[in-house]
């Protein structure tokens, strides 16, 4: 009974979006009407200022506290440019693999396509020869000669749904943040939660259009565990 897809997708997109901008706002916190920042450089002031009254003197345990700091420092930006490092080969190995798998699915699609038509709002369909699950991408419906000619019309008002909700579009937003995040394990889940509301999505389209829900369900099935199992 809960039928909020809309408003799950909605947000789950916002989280992705905000996962982007936040890092970019300077949030300034506040604690009994003043800021941390004042708060801190208050309590510091005075031992700063009893500090610089004290002479200055150069000894042999002041250069070696002094050569010290500067090994860690050294140490720590030596650190820091090997997580940035780590950081941006995951980040270009991740989008490599994406992009080639776009590719790998362009070809596939056109070199086995036995036919193509070009449908209302800018969609085309292509008949595909090998045994692929019907599928879409932005305005691409691809489909296998067995199911056009078994289960047409739920298919493509299912995959038309995709394209005109526009979830390729989710998908591209998703992939981006999650080259970025490659290392956060949260992003993973929160895709596959969007994968399934965009679903949860387009099963209630579909059942807007007239379709009967049970001939729906059992097409479902078959295409989930396939015709003999079912």
């Amino acid at each position: 009974k809960e039928s909020f897809f809309r408003l799950n997708r909605l947000i789950l997109v916002s989280i992705l979006l905000l996962s982007l901008v936040m890092p970019f706002c300077e949030v300034k916190q506040l604690y009994m009407g003043v800021s941390i920042s004042d708060l801190t450089y208050s309590l510091e002031a005075p031992f700063a200022a009893s500090a610089s009254e004290e002479p200055t003197k150069v000894v042999d345990s002041e250069r070696v506290e002094q050569t010290a700091i500067a090994v860690n420092k050294y140490e720590a930006v030596d650190y820091l440019f090997l997580l940035s490092f780590l950081y941006v080969v995951g980040v270009v190995v991740v989008l490599t693999v994406r992009v080639w798998q776009l590719v790998r699915m362009s070809h596939f699609v056109h070199k086995g396509c036995l036919w193509k038509e070009d449908g209302e709002n800018g969609i085309t369909i292509y008949c595909h020869a090998g045994k692929i699950l019907p599928h879409s991408w932005m305005r691409k419906i691809v489909i296998n000669k067995n199911d056009y000619e078994n289960h047409a019309r739920e298919i493509l008002i299912h995959e038309k749904g995709h394209i005109l909700y526009g979830h390729s579009w989710d998908i591209v937003l998703l992939v981006f943040v999650q080259a970025l995040q490659w290392y956060n394990p949260f992003v993973y889940a929160l895709g596959r939660s969007l994968r399934a509301v965009h679903e949860y999505e387009i099963d209630d389209y579909v059942l807007r259009q007239g379709l009967s829900s049970q001939r729906y369900q059992e097409l479902l099935l078959k295409m989930t565990v396939g015709e003999l199992t079912y």
